[in-house]
C-alpha cells in the first residue's frame, strides 16, 4: 500500500503537499469479532479537512493479528 501511495503522490505533487504535514485524526473506531480469529473494524478519520472512512479486517495468524483487508475511501 505504501508503495502504491508513494508512486501516486510522485505524479500528483499537489496531493503530496496536502498529506505531508497534516496528521491523521481518528474520530471513531467500531469493531466486531465475527469469529474467534477474525476482527472487522470501521474507522472514521480526518486528514486536514478531508473525512475518510476505512474498513479493516484482521485475522489471527499464529500469535499475531494480520491485516488482510484495508479499504480506505
Amino acid at each position: 500500500m505504501s508503495h502504491l501511495l508513494e508512486n501516486h503522490l510522485q505524479n500528483h505533487r499537489e496531493l503530496r503537499e496536502q498529506f505531508c504535514f497534516l496528521p491523521v485524526v481518528p474520530h471513531q473506531i467500531l469493531g466486531m469479532f465475527v469469529s474467534p480469529v477474525t476482527l472487522e473494524l470501521t474507522a472514521h478519520l480526518t486528514i486536514g479537512r478531508t473525512h475518510y472512512w476505512a474498513n479493516l479486517v484482521f485475522k489471527r495468524v499464529g500469535s499475531r493479528w494480520m491485516c488482510t483487508l484495508a479499504d480506505v475511501g
